[in-house]
């Protein structure tokens, strides 16, 4: 087996991560306000890759966070999240 570069691996893994990404986004629409592990429970998704997909979503701008508190899922207190609303341009 021939090992693979860090590159080449990142660009292997891109559409696996983008899936991701644009189903916790989805998740966001339909239960915005939602912490990392709430999202984590619909998604069924491990809490971890959920709260790093959220930051990939939040440095492309598809979500924002908003206050702590307490999670349903656990006894901490977690940001919430919210899908950062688009609208279409109409052409004039």
């Amino acid at each position: 087996m021939t090992a693979i570069t860090s590159r080449e691996a990142r660009i292997k893994i891109a559409p696996h991560r983008n899936g991701r990404i644009v189903t916790i986004v989805a998740a966001l629409a339909n239960y915005p306000g939602l912490t990392a592990s709430e999202i984590a429970e619909v998604t069924g998704y491990g809490p971890v890759e959920v709260r790093r997909r959220l930051t990939d979503a939040k440095n492309k701008g598809l979500a924002f966070q908003g206050e702590a508190r307490k999670s349903r899922c656990n006894v901490n207190r977690e940001l919430t999240w919210f899908p950062v609303e688009r609208q279409a341009v109409l052409p004039l």
